[in-house]
C-alpha cells in the first residue's frame, strides 16, 4: 500500500476520533465530568472546621478582603517577573469576598474547600489531556487511547497523598503551579505540531522557520499561551520556575528515539539548561537564599535547635525523595503524616544517604535508556518527578519531609504508570485492567476519605500526627496549643513541657508554656520561660509582649513598659501592642505618655475598640472630656464599654460641672457594674439635683437593695418622701427602663 493510501487508511479508521468531532467532545464532556465527579467525591467528608497553620496567618489576620486583593492584583502586575504568590493570594481574596455577598461570614471555610477541591478536578482532566496527547505524538497510527489516560487520571484524582494539598487551605498554591504547568506543557504540545498535524520532532530549525508562515491562528495562541502560564504559575508560587526544565525535558524524550534530530536539539538542550537554572540560581540570589560566592546558604530548623548547609541539604532531601516515590506508589495510612519526624543527613553516610543517591542516578539512567528505546512517557515522568523538586533543593525550607511537596512531582509518577498500562497493553485483557483499576481506585478513595476525617481541625491533625511522630517538638507544642485552645490549660503544659524537652532552643514551644503558666497563675515560672525564650530569640516580638504582660501581673510596671516599648519596636504594625503599651503607662499613671501610641493604634486600626475606650480614658486624665466622651462612644458602638472608664470619665465631667454629660456617664456605670453602690448613690444625688425625682428616688432604692446600710442613700429618700413633686419632674420615668 502507498504511503498517501495508507495515510487516508489511519484517516478513516480515526475520523470518529479527530479533535472536533461530536463523538469526543462527547467522549471528553464524560471523561471530565467523571473525573470532577470523582474529585468531589473523594472530598465529600472534608468537614473542615479552621483554618491551619500559615493559612491562619496569611488569610485570617487580613481584615479588609477587597484591600488586600487590590494590593494583590497590583503585585501582579506592576512587578510582573518578579515570582511570588500574588496570583494564589488573589484567589483567596475572591474567596472571601464571595462568601460576604452570599451572607456568609468572610472566612467561612466552605467556600475555600469546595475551591481547591474544584482545581484538584481540573488537575485530573488535564492529567487525562496531557496523557492523551503524548500518546497520540508517539502513536501516530493508532487511534488515539481513552483507557490509559482515563485510568491514571482516576487514581490521580483520588489519591490519598492529595489530602494535604486540598485540605490544607493554603496549599493552593501548589495546585495552581500544577494546573499552569499542565496547561503549559498542553499547550506546547499542540503549538510543536507542523500544520498537517505531525510531529516537528525531526525538523531542523530552518523546517520549523519555514512553517512560521503557514502556521493556524490557533497554533499561535498555544504558542502565547506557553509563556502566559509559566508567569501565572510562578505568580501562584516560586516552585513554578523550573517549568522551562520540563520543557526542555519532554523535547528531549520526543526527540530522543531520532539521532539525528537529537544532535541538532542538544545544540538548544544545554543553553537552555543553563539560561533555566541561572533565571532559578538569580532569584534565588535576589531573595538571599545563597551565597553564590560561598555556594552556600545555612538552614534554621524550626526549633531553632541546628543549622545545616547545602550539602547536608542535599543529602537530606535526597532520602525525602525516595519517600515521596514510596508515598506514591504505595500510600499506607501509618506512613502519611502531616508533620513527618524525619532527621538531617549530615554525611553520605549518615541515615543512608549513599543509597538514596544512587537510587536516583540509576532511576536518571533509566529516563536517558528509556527515552533513547521510544518510552517517552516513563523517561518524561522520571525527569519530571525531579523537576518538580527542584525548588525544594534551590530555596531552602526547614520541613524536610512534606507530603504536599509531591503534588506537582505526582504528574511524573502519572506518567511512568501511563507508559506501564502501554507496555502491558494487548498482553493483558482490558477486562482484568479495568478491575485492577476500580480495585486500586477503591482502597486510595477509601484512604482519602479516612484523611479527610483527620484534617477536621488543630487537634484531629495533630493527634494523629503525634501518634506518628512523637518526638518531634513541633508536633507536641501544636497538639498542646490545639487543647489549650479547649480551655484544658492544666493539661496542655504537658505537651509544651515535653516540646520544651525535646527541644530547649525551641523559642514558640517556650512562650506557648510560658503562656500556660501564666493561664495557671504561675507567674514567676512563666516570667523564666519568657526570658529564655528571649535568650535563644531576642528578636520575637511575641516573647516580649508575653514577658510584658507577665510583669504586669505582679505589679513590675517598669519593667513591663520597657519590655512593650522593645516589643512595640519589632512589630510597630500590631495595634495591640501599642494597646498593650498604652495600659501600662496607665496603670503607671502617665496618662499623658499612654496618649501617642494610643493614636498610632488607632492610626493602624481604626476600629479598635479597646483602643478607644484606653485613649478615652488617658484623655479623661488629661481634663479632655469632650474628645474623651467621643472615643468612649465609639468604643461602646463597637462592643468595648468597662465601668472603670465610664467612672473616669464622670469624675471629669463633674470636675467640670458638665451634669448632663455626667448623668449620661454615670448611667453607663450602673448599667456596666449593678453592684458599683458609690457610683449609684452619686448618679441619684445629680438626679435629684436636676429635678429628676422619680428616677432619683428608684437610684436611691437600687442602693439600699444593694447595701440596706446605707444611710445617705436612706436620708435622701426620706428628703425625697417629704418634698413635694416640682413641675417638670419626670414623675412616671425610671431609671430602671434606661
Amino acid at each position: 500500500m502507498s504511503r498517501n493510501r495508507r495515510k487516508e487508511s489511519l484517516s478513516g479508521r480515526a475520523r470518529w476520533s479527530l479533535p472536533g468531532t461530536r463523538i469526543q467532545r462527547l467522549h471528553t464532556l464524560l471523561v471530565c465530568l467523571l473525573l470532577l465527579g470523582l474529585a468531589g467525591f473523594a472530598y465529600c467528608n472534608a468537614d473542615r472546621e479552621e483554618f491551619l497553620f500559615d493559612s491562619r496567618h496569611d488569610l485570617i489576620e487580613t481584615d479588609n478582603p477587597q484591600q488586600m486583593l487590590t494590593s494583590q492584583v497590583r503585585l501582579l502586575l506592576w512587578a510582573p517577573w518578579q515570582p511570588g504568590q500574588p496570583f494564589a493570594h488573589a484567589t483567596f481574596m475572591l474567596n472571601a469576598l464571595l462568601n460576604e455577598a452570599q451572607g456568609r461570614p468572610t472566612w467561612d471555610l466552605s467556600g475555600f474547600v469546595i475551591t481547591n477541591v474544584l482545581i484538584h478536578g481540573l488537575n485530573a482532566c488535564l492529567v487525562f489531556f496531557l496523557i492523551r496527547t503524548l500518546l497520540s505524538r508517539i502513536e501516530p497510527g493508532r487511534i488515539p487511547s481513552v483507557w490509559i489516560p482515563l485510568a491514571v487520571a482516576v487514581l490521580f484524582a483520588v489519591h490519598p497523598i492529595h489530602a494535604s494539598s486540598v485540605l490544607y487551605i493554603m496549599q493552593r498554591r501548589g495546585m495552581l503551579v500544577t494546573a499552569f504547568h499542565l496547561l503549559a506543557l498542553l499547550c506546547f504540545l499542540r503549538a510543536r505540531r507542523s500544520p498537517d498535524g505531525t510531529s516537528e520532532a525531526a525538523d531542523d530549525g530552518r523546517a520549523a522557520l519555514r512553517t512560521l508562515s503557514v502556521w493556524p491562528w490557533s497554533r499561535w495562541l498555544c504558542a502565547l499561551g506557553v509563556p502566559f502560564f509559566y508567569w501565572l504559575s510562578f505568580k501562584s508560587k516560586t516552585i513554578g520556575l523550573p517549568l522551562p526544565v520540563g520543557i526542555l525535558a519532554i523535547e528531549f524524550c520526543l526527540r530522543a528515539p531520532d539521532r539525528a534530530a537529537l544532535r541538532r536539539y542538544a545544540r538548544w538542550l544545554v543553553p537552555g539548561l543553563l539560561v533555566a537554572s541561572a533565571w532559578m540560581c538569580l532569584f534565588a540570589f535576589n531573595r538571599g537564599y545563597f551565597d553564590p560566592y560561598r555556594w552556600a546558604h545555612r538552614i534554621w530548623s524550626y526549633d531553632g535547635s541546628v543549622t545545616w548547609g547545602v550539602w547536608e541539604h542535599f543529602l537530606t532531601e535526597s532520602r525525602a525523595f525516595v519517600h515521596y516515590w514510596k508515598l506514591l506508589w504505595l500510600p499506607l495510612p501509618r506512613w502519611s503524616c502531616l508533620d513527618h519526624d524525619f532527621a538531617v543527613s549530615w554525611s553520605i553516610w549518615d541515615h543512608g544517604a549513599i543509597v538514596a543517591i544512587l537510587f536516583h542516578v540509576v532511576l536518571v539512567i533509566v529516563a536517558v535508556i528509556a527515552a533513547l528505546r521510544s518510552r517517552p512517557l516513563v523517561a518524561f515522568g522520571i525527569f519530571w518527578f525531579y523537576i518538580g523538586l527542584i525548588p525544594y533543593i534551590i530555596y531552602p525550607q526547614s520541613e524536610l519531609l512534606v507530603e504536599y511537596k509531591t503534588y506537582v512531582s505526582s504528574i511524573g509518577a502519572a506518567l511512568v504508570l501511563a507508559e506501564g498500562m502501554r507496555a502491558v497493553r494487548g498482553r493483558v485483557s482490558l477486562v482484568l485492567q479495568a478491575a485492577i483499576v476500580t480495585t486500586v481506585s477503591c482502597a486510595l478513595l477509601a484512604t482519602t476519605l479516612h484523611r479527610n476525617s483527620i484534617y477536621r481541625n488543630s487537634k484531629t491533625v495533630f493527634a494523629d500526627a503525634i501518634r506518628k511522630s512523637p518526638n518531634k517538638p513541633r508536633v507536641q507544642a501544636s497538639f498542646g496549643y490545639a487543647i489549650f485552645r479547649e480551655g484544658r490549660v492544666a493539661e496542655s503544659v504537658s505537651y509544651f513541657e515535653a516540646a520544651v524537652r525535646l527541644a530547649p532552643a525551641y523559642p514558640a514551644g517556650r512562650a506557648h508554656l510560658a503562656l500556660a503558666y501564666a493561664m495557671l497563675g504561675r507567674n514567676e515560672e512563666a516570667i523564666a520561660q519568657y526570658r529564655e525564650g528571649l535568650r535563644l530569640a531576642p528578636d520575637r516580638a511575641d516573647l516580649r509582649n508575653g514577658l510584658a504582660n507577665a510583669f504586669v501581673r505582679t505589679h513590675r510596671l517598669d519593667a513591663a513598659i520597657e519590655q512593650y516599648r522593645k516589643a512595640v519596636a519589632l512589630r510597630s504594625d500590631l495595634p495591640e501592642y501599642h494597646v498593650n503599651l498604652a495600659g501600662a503607662l496607665l496603670r503607671a499613671g502617665r496618662a499623658l505618655d499612654a496618649i501617642a501610641p494610643l493614636r498610632e493604634a488607632l492610626r493602624i486600626s481604626p476600629d479598635f475598640a479597646d483602643a478607644h475606650e484606653r485613649l478615652a480614658i488617658a484623655l479623661a486624665a488629661q481634663d479632655n472630656s469632650t474628645e474623651a466622651l467621643s472615643h468612649l462612644r465609639q468604643a461602646e458602638k463597637l462592643g468595648q464599654s468597662s465601668a472603670w472608664a465610664w467612672t473616669q470619665l464622670a469624675a471629669l465631667l463633674l470636675r467640670e460641672q458638665r451634669e448632663v454629660e455626667a448623668v449620661e456617664a454615670l448611667q453607663r456605670v450602673v448599667r456596666l457594674d449593678p453592684a458599683n453602690v458609690t457610683q449609684r448613690y452619686t448618679l441619684g444625688v445629680l438626679l435629684r439635683k436636676q429635678g429628676q425625682l422619680a428616677d432619683a428616688a428608684a437610684v436611691f432604692g437600687d442602693v439600699l437593695k444593694n447595701d440596706p446600710s446605707h444611710t445617705g442613700a436612706r436620708k435622701q429618700l426620706e428628703s425625697l418622701a417629704m418634698e413635694p413633686s416640682r413641675p417638670g419632674s419626670n414623675d412616671g420615668a425610671s431609671l430602671r427602663d434606661d
